[in-house]
């Protein structure tokens, strides 16, 4: 909403929101990372800050919390993990530890998990014959995991500037969301 390009109509998107925020009863949820990008967004317009009174701030998955998530999500899938990673979430919070960085657990968040699924599923094929049991087909294995993690994307470098550095250091840049001043009423 904020890039200077000659036909972006931005400033008239954020013109509107304001408007709305100003003269009708609604509630207004403006969600994103907590850095410069949502800074620049809130003092785009003076007015927008001083209408916005309650910010949200989601700090990042830790890796075991991780590691729930992909042992909920592979059981909703109906496959499973074979032992000793199977409903052990300490053991795949070591393996994330291990074979993932802290930059690609921070940066992919959540979406690590939904990645690491699909690559999981691609190696538990291509090691499959065609003569493997329905256990087999159903369950990843360690090594699996393993290659799945080794194959997840390494995030593009993050432009760091004195304001996102300083972020970067005191929450590791987890999502945020800001809500507009109509949701007095309801949050306090």
């Amino acid at each position: 909403l904020m890039s200077a390009r000659e036909n972006d109509f931005g400033t008239e998107a954020i013109d509107e929101l304001m408007s709305a925020m100003e003269n009708e009863n609604i509630v207004m949820i403006f969600a994103g990372y907590n850095n410069e990008d949502m800074d620049k967004f809130i003092s785009s317009n003076p007015g927008l800050f001083r209408r916005i009174t309650h910010h949200f701030i989601f700090e990042n998955y830790s890796p075991s919390e991780l590691a729930q998530i992909f042992l909920l999500k592979v059981n909703a899938s109906g496959f499973r993990l074979a032992s000793p990673i199977h409903d052990n979430p300490s053991a795949l919070t070591k393996m994330l530890l291990q074979y993932t960085t802290r930059e690609q657990r921070e940066r992919m968040n959540g979406g690590l998990c939904d990645h690491l699924l699909r690559n999981a599923k691609r190696h538990l094929d291509q090691r499959l014959t065609i003569d493997a049991s329905v256990d087999d087909l159903l369950t990843y294995t360690e090594d699996d995991l393993i290659r799945a993690m080794r194959d997840l994307p390494t995030p593009p470098p993050m432009i760091v500037t004195t304001s996102t550095a300083a972020q970067h250091a005191s929450d590791s840049g987890g999502g945020g969301i800001v809500v507009s001043s109509a949701t007095r009423r309801f949050l306090g």
